[in-house]
């Protein structure tokens, strides 16, 4: 097999609104019915092409996996920043 066809899998823990791994070296077809499930129970999910096999059959102590939920949780936490409401006084000064 390839190693870039491999996928992660992460999704977004409710209690603490950060991303965790939810599986690693998975193929194509693994990482979208383990998509579906999770989706299937509410959670919000982001997946990747790995650009190597991890090292390890535990995606949950796999550093390349906890490195890579930690990035999608900073670009989440950005992007909620930047699509905030305008304050009023941001409003009225834009006319």
């Amino acid at each position: 097999m390839d190693d870039t066809t491999l996928r992660a899998v992460f999704a977004l823990d409710g209690k603490t609104q950060k991303f965790v791994p939810a599986g690693h070296n998975l193929t194509f077809d693994k990482a979208e019915a383990l998509r579906t499930s999770l989706e299937g129970k509410g959670q919000r999910i982001s997946s990747v092409v790995q650009t190597s096999r991890h090292k390890g059959h535990g995606y949950k102590s796999c550093e390349p996996c906890k490195t890579a939920a930690e990035n999608f949780s900073e670009q989440e936490n950005a992007a909620e920043e930047h699509t905030t409401e305008p304050t009023e006084e941001s409003a009225t000064s834009a006319d």
